[in-house]
């Protein structure tokens, strides 16, 4: 839920910058970025910031995604959080690695879950056992 509301909050962010603060002349811009809007972009950076945590953590601890996946995407969307914070080149280059762990953690929901041959709650799997499987 936090990670939802933080990509969400994003999500606003970069509209009102790429498609509205870009036709602002630059003192515009710089009393909305400085004014009553840096509060807003403050929270929502730390609710991404927290949701990206909260949900590498949970997903390492539950062990169901690849972890190197959730290795790159986790450090690499901190990074693009603290955009305001690092250096341009480490907020580019976290948003790289971020978006491979993205795509890496994409790819493994679109294929489903693999038959490993056994589940804890089954037991063995049918498949693998030589029972036929009913329809």
């Amino acid at each position: 839920m936090v990670h939802h509301l933080g990509l969400s909050g994003l999500f606003a962010i970069e509209f009102l910058t790429h498609a509205v603060l870009q036709y602002q002349d630059a003192a515009t811009r710089e009393q909305v970025l400085t004014g009553p809007g840096r509060p807003y972009f403050l929270v929502v950076a730390m609710t991404f910031l927290a949701g990206v945590v909260l949900f590498g953590v949970a997903s390492w601890r539950a062990g169901v995604l690849p972890r190197m996946a959730l290795a790159l995407y986790v450090p690499g969307l901190c990074l693009a959080a603290l955009r305001t914070s690092v250096p341009e080149a480490a907020y580019l280059g976290g948003l790289a690695v971020g978006a491979i762990g993205v795509m890496w953690l994409s790819t493994t929901l679109i294929r489903g879950p693999e038959d490993t041959g056994n589940d804890a709650a089954t037991g063995p799997s049918p498949r693998r056992s030589g029972v036929p499987i009913k329809s």
